[in-house]
């Protein structure tokens, strides 16, 4: 078989554009790395060319202060052929979706509407010496080798039972962090920040998704131990003055990733 057709987003100029300059960056970092090696870096535990690739993935990301969750899908396809592709979902970038980036040579498809079918022809398509057209194709979740088929995104509820059969309740998440990690949007404008904490919800059978709860309103800056210095190329960081609670001007909201 082979994945439906895909569903383009209908992205604005801002997200085009870094878009277009992460097409032009992972096509460069690509070329750089060397996949002859993945296989004993696979078998040694090491990161291999498409981890490298999504770590600059996400350091740019983090650069520019984009909203990007990224993870690792295989298209399968033949006896033991395997692409490794990264899936990059964006959120409020100023709209939501998500692209696909090779693993091995950094070409970028996309955007695509958030949470839709991953078609991953048009990559695979790019690696004649190995993929014969019209071979059929199956998408895993790299991690766990299974489902895949449909972008992951951060949603306002966790899974409901048909999106998740046999799964739940879902508890509240726990928290990996007691505090929030807080970043003003424009410090040069006003106090306007976003703060964050993450965690994870497990249901009584031991699945788990990720989870975070994201906070909105104004900051005062607290110097001193609660300090947590700025990330590179991103603004100041710091927990509020009550770690785990947020300043009650904050309007909140808890996200799960599935």
């Amino acid at each position: 078989g082979s994945p439906a057709a895909p569903t383009f987003a209908n992205a604005s100029a801002v997200t085009m554009t870094w878009i277009a300059e992460l097409a032009e960056l992972s096509a460069g970092w690509a070329a750089n790395l060397n996949p002859t090696d993945d296989a004993r870096r696979r078998l040694l535990g090491q990161p291999r060319t498409v981890d490298q690739l999504q770590s600059q993935v996400n350091a740019f990301a983090a650069s520019r202060g984009l909203d990007i969750t990224t993870y690792q899908v295989e298209a399968r396809f033949g006896l033991y052929g395997a692409l490794p592709i990264i899936v990059a979902a964006y959120n409020g970038s100023p709209d939501s979706g998500f692209v696909l980036i090779d693993g091995v040579n950094g070409s970028l498809e996309g955007p695509f509407a958030k949470r839709t079918v991953i078609q991953p022809s048009a990559l695979l398509a790019l690696h004649q010496d190995a993929f014969v057209s019209g071979t059929s194709i199956s998408v895993v979740n790299a991690t766990s080798g299974c489902g895949g088929s449909v972008a992951a995104g951060w949603n306002p509820s966790p899974p409901a039972w048909w999106e998740c059969p046999g799964c739940g309740p879902w508890p509240a998440p726990t928290w990996t962090w007691p505090g929030y990690r807080c970043t003003f949007n424009n410090p040069a404008v006003s106090s306007a920040c976003t703060c964050r904490r993450d965690g994870t919800s497990t249901d009584p059978a031991g699945r788990v998704i990720p989870a975070r709860e994201i906070c909105e309103g104004s900051c005062t800056m607290v110097p001193g131990p609660g300090f947590i210095p700025p990330a590179p190329g991103g603004g100041p960081t710091f927990p509020p003055p009550a770690p785990g609670t947020p300043p009650p001007t904050f309007a909140c909201r808890t996200e799960y990733w599935y």
